[in-house]
């Protein structure tokens, strides 16, 4: 039995939820305009562009798929530290995706780590905050521990200085 925020199947009854202050995952039920009269920044990672309209700064559109790979550790790095910069900013930012559990989880996860939390923490923060199905892809999960570890990391950042 699941708490009552979940669902009798784990996962979560509201389409969004916040992981730390400032950060929110969150599924693709609300329409992007709706999320941004909720929150500051959006970030898309579902399977395709939903934005309609004129163009808005605060919503961007990364494609990620939901694999048993990561196609793209560059743009995860990337639009993570950037996540985790907004929220150090005071920000409202909400990273979603079709369901809200696995694409938002790896990215709302490597902005943890950007944040300072360890994997396990941003696992546990991710799991808390979206049911016991979020980050089930275990791939997503092995990077956030190993590629994303503080020496990755370090290494990562190393090989970005300019010479």
């Amino acid at each position: 039995m699941w708490p009552e925020r979940f669902d009798e199947d784990g996962y979560p009854v509201e389409a969004y939820s916040e992981v730390i202050p400032g950060l929110f995952q969150a599924s693709a039920v609300p329409s992007p305009a709706e999320m941004l009269s909720m929150f500051d920044v959006l970030i898309d990672v579902g399977g395709r562009d939903r934005w309609k309209g004129d163009p808005d700064q605060r919503y961007s559109f990364h494609p990620l798929e939901d694999v048993p790979h990561i196609v793209d550790a560059e743009m995860i790095h990337t639009v993570g530290e950037r996540i985790a910069s907004l929220v150090r900013q005071g920000r409202r930012v909400a990273v979603n995706c079709l369901g809200g559990q696995n694409r938002s989880g790896l990215l709302v996860g490597r902005a943890l780590l950007e944040l300072g939390y360890t994997a396990e923490e941003a696992v546990e923060l991710i799991r808390n905050a979206r049911g016991p199905l979020a980050l089930n892809n275990p791939r997503f999960v092995r990077f956030l521990q190993v590629d994303c570890n503080p020496r990755a990391l370090a290494r990562r950042r190393q090989l970005s200085l300019p010479l």
